[in-house]
């Protein structure tokens, strides 16, 4: 995220991978703090309308074609990107938690173990799971880890929505003012 680490660890995860992945986390919902209202809001268009809004203000001024992004831009790029994955993961959170309100442990955990009972596994050694999060915290872990999918769709969303109006803007200052076609008159 925004030149920030990129690794690929092979799945499943060791324990230092694991490990490494859940302190991003936490830095994550550490560093960045939201309203209850930020976090349940689940509205596709008010999320849509809050990346557009921040493209326009902080990521598309200044730069034109060929520009070379300073440092500064990409630290703040970052710490943007950041805010916007964690939100996303809160509300993906609130989203699964209202979807599986009515679903006890017991079902999710049998459901998932049904699953992977269908799945033809290659052992290769010991997996262990070490999620112990409680309330929002589970969720928001869960949707921090699968975010990024969702905020890069808004974000290509609002990028090629900004192009489409830049393109706009710069044909019909190409083109000068327009004309209106000329009026007609009916009793003529």
């Amino acid at each position: 995220m925004a030149e920030g680490p990129q690794a690929d660890p092979e799945r499943p995860l060791s324990n230092a991978a694991y490990a490494a992945l859940q302190d991003f986390v936490d830095d994550l919902m550490g560093y960045n703090s939201f309203t209850e209202a930020e976090m349940m809001n689940t509205n596709p268009s008010v999320m849509a309308a809050e990346s557009f809004d921040l493209a326009m203000r902080n990521v598309y001024p200044g730069i034109v074609n060929g520009t070379v992004l300073t440092a500064d831009y990409k630290t703040q790029a970052k710490i943007l990107s950041h805010q916007r994955v964690t939100l996303a993961g809160y509300r993906l959170a609130t989203i699964l938690n209202s979807a599986l309100a009515g679903v006890s442990l017991d079902t999710i955990n049998e459901s998932m173990k049904e699953i992977q009972d269908s799945v033809n596994v290659t052992q290769t050694g010991d997996i262990f799971n070490y999620y112990s999060l409680k309330g929002v915290e589970r969720g928001a872990a869960a949707g921090i880890f699968l975010s990024c999918f969702a905020v890069g769709c808004l974000l290509a969303a609002a990028v090629t929505y900004a192009i489409c109006l830049a393109r706009r803007a710069k044909s019909s200052e190409k083109n000068g003012s327009y004309t209106s076609a000329p009026t007609h008159d009916a009793h003529a």
